[in-house]
């Protein structure tokens, strides 16, 4: 007979969704501005040689996008932080996507549970 061992939701729901929510805003955040810094980098030699850049925006175009990008990730990742409850964490990330911020939620992003829903059995 297997023995069966009950894993317990972590004692504050909320302080572990917020944490799974802010590491998924910041891993996603990351990557986007990697990509973007590519570019950049890109547009900038190619401007340096007198060439278009290949990505087509020019490197003004792609630091105003960054500026923008880092002040949206600040305004989401603050209202995730002061968010009390799993709804508000919830509203500020859908808030987000109804923006499109979904490079920011991710575009496959679904809203918490309120609660804990799990008991895993071994």
């Amino acid at each position: 007979m297997p023995v069966v061992k009950h894993i317990p939701c972590p004692p504050d729901w909320v302080a572990y969704v917020r944490e799974l929510a802010t590491h998924a805003i910041y891993t996603n955040a990351s990557a986007t501005f990697r990509r973007i810094r590519a570019e950049l980098a890109e547009a900038q030699e190619a401007e340096a040689f007198g060439v278009p850049p290949p990505g087509g925006r020019s490197s003004a175009q792609l630091q105003t996008l960054i500026q923008q990008g880092q002040q949206a990730f600040k305004n989401v990742y603050r209202a995730v932080q002061a968010a009390t409850t799993v709804a508000e964490i919830n509203a500020a990330l859908t808030g987000a996507q109804q923006q499109g911020l979904t490079w920011l939620v991710g575009p496959d992003w679904q809203p918490y549970p309120e609660t804990c829903p799990w008991t895993v059995a071994t």
